[in-house]
């Protein structure tokens, strides 16, 4: 038997015709409004949000425009400490406004101590998340990358005050410049 979904006349295939009609099955679906699709546009919670379906409606291409601005903006992630400011996305440090010259790795350092203010960092801690598992460094040499980190960092390098020594642990950084105790 095959019949029309929406109610029409069912037709046996071996020949028959049967003219009995069908109620039709009521949609619930209906179609979203512009106010709907530029709430949820808005709000980011549709699967891919750069997406515009056609045909669209003018209110829901500035909603979801409104919302790239938004996440591009929150995609720049500046973190301040004292006088200086790292710029993760362009991975950038700038202290007293000048740009400082960072190898790779001692930007991984400070993005890392940045990113965990206040906490007590062992070195191995350290030495895992910034170096890696798979390559052979010293806990010396995690000490001889934070001296010229601080060099380049800190108002006073012989007297550190955002990254401080634990001793016989590892670093904390502070990033208000507090000593701790």
């Amino acid at each position: 038997m095959l019949g029309d979904r929406c109610g029409g006349p069912r037709v046996d295939v071996r020949g028959g015709a049967h003219l009995e009609r069908h109620p039709p099955v009521p949609d619930e679906r209906r179609e979203p409004s512009e106010l709907d699709r530029a709430v949820v546009a808005d709000r980011d919670v549709v699967d891919d949000p750069d997406a515009v379906s056609q045909p669209f409606r003018t209110g829901e291409l500035v909603a979801r425009a409104k919302a790239l601005l938004r996440r591009r903006g929150a995609d720049r992630t500046v973190q301040r400490f004292g006088n200086c400011e790292i710029d993760l996305t362009a991975r950038r440090v700038l202290c007293d406004g000048a740009s400082v010259d960072l190898t790779a790795r001692e930007f991984a350092l400070l993005a890392y101590f940045a990113s965990r203010p206040g906490r007590a960092l062992a070195r191995d801690t350290i030495l895992n998340a910034v170096w890696g598992a798979s390559v052979f460094v010293t806990p010396r040499s995690i000490d001889r990358c934070v001296a010229t980190l601080r060099a380049k960092v800190e108002p006073d390098p012989h007297n550190p005050i955002y990254i401080q020594t634990i001793r016989e642990i590892g670093y904390r950084f502070e990033p208000t410049g507090s000593v701790a105790s």
